[in-house]
Order: structure tokens, then C-alpha cells, then sequence
């Protein structure tokens, strides 16, 4: 993933919908009775909030598995 020092909007958007809906899925995982569709939302909710951190983690990525495609 090439470094890049500016954010769009864009960008920033869909990371707050992220994290705001991960926050939303987990929440409601901890105040729903059924077992089953608990552990779906909090998956769901993780990953989702995970997703708000996609660009860093995908820096980090890059930086410790550092590939030679050539």
C-alpha cells in the first residue's frame, strides 16, 4: 500500500460510519437474550469497527511483511 499523507473526505466518512455502526452492532450484542444472534452482532460489530482502522492496519501490514514483488 503506497504511503500517503492526505485523507479525503470520502475517506473519513465511510471511517466514522464504521466506527460508529461497530460501536451500535456491539452494543446491541451486549443487551440481546439469544446467545446466537449476540455473537453475530459482536462479530459483526468488531470487524466493523475494525474496518474504521483499515488504512493503518494495511500500512502496518505492509511495513512488517515488507514483499518483493519483483
Amino acid at each position: 500500500m503506497p504511503q500517503r499523507k492526505h485523507t479525503s473526505i470520502g475517506e473519513m466518512i465511510s471511517s466514522a460510519c464504521f466506527f460508529c455502526s461497530g460501536l451500535w452492532l456491539m452494543s446491541e450484542a451486549m443487551v440481546t437474550h439469544n446467545t446466537m444472534k449476540a455473537t453475530v452482532l459482536a462479530i459483526c460489530g468488531i470487524l466493523s469497527f475494525l474496518a474504521t482502522f483499515r488504512f493503518r492496519i494495511g500500512r502496518y501490514y505492509d511495513d512488517q511483511f515488507d514483499r518483493d514483488d519483483d
